[in-house]
């Protein structure tokens, strides 16, 4: 069932393998494509050329973590009301295999640290910059109209 011009066939899952931002894990993305052929799943992979996700963003900001990126087929970014129930389904048969198989490599399933204090934290609220965003009045927009107070 096509569901839009970029995305004949929405019935699959989508192994994102770049966005915006750069190439997702290789070894990750990797694992996941040998899961899905393990288990026969429905799958495209993709390039998502104007998207940046939060993943990234962790990558950018130092963490060292893998990452990857799983969608379902929809056309738009707002697009869950467009979206086929076989795309969802192999959405969760991919998540479940992800999450019953072994790591992507026996390193990284060891505890690298006992404590959660290097952990990294939220900005405080004081160490947040303030919005320079200036909303106008709602008279200044709309002014007083003839005959108002």
């Amino acid at each position: 069932m096509p569901i839009g011009h970029e995305l004949p066939n929405g019935n699959t899952v989508t192994v994102a393998l770049q966005d915006s931002g750069g190439p997702y894990d290789f070894h990750l993305s990797r694992h996941l494509l040998r899961l899905d052929e393990a288990h026969a799943i429905p799958l495209r992979r993709d390039l998502f050329r104007y998207y940046h996700s939060d993943a990234q963003s962790a990558v950018a900001a130092g963490h060292d973590i893998r990452t990857a990126l799983l969608a379902f087929g929809c056309d738009a970014t707002y697009g869950y009301e467009r979206t086929h129930i076989d795309s969802l389904e192999a959405l969760a048969r991919l998540l479940g295999a992800y999450l019953l198989s072994p790591p992507v490599f026996a390193t990284d399933a060891v505890t690298r640290q006992q404590s959660l204090e290097p952990f990294s934290h939220q900005l405080e609220h004081d160490a947040q910059m303030e919005s320079e965003t200036r909303v106008p009045t709602v008279e200044s927009l709309v002014g007083k109209g003839e005959g108002s107070p």
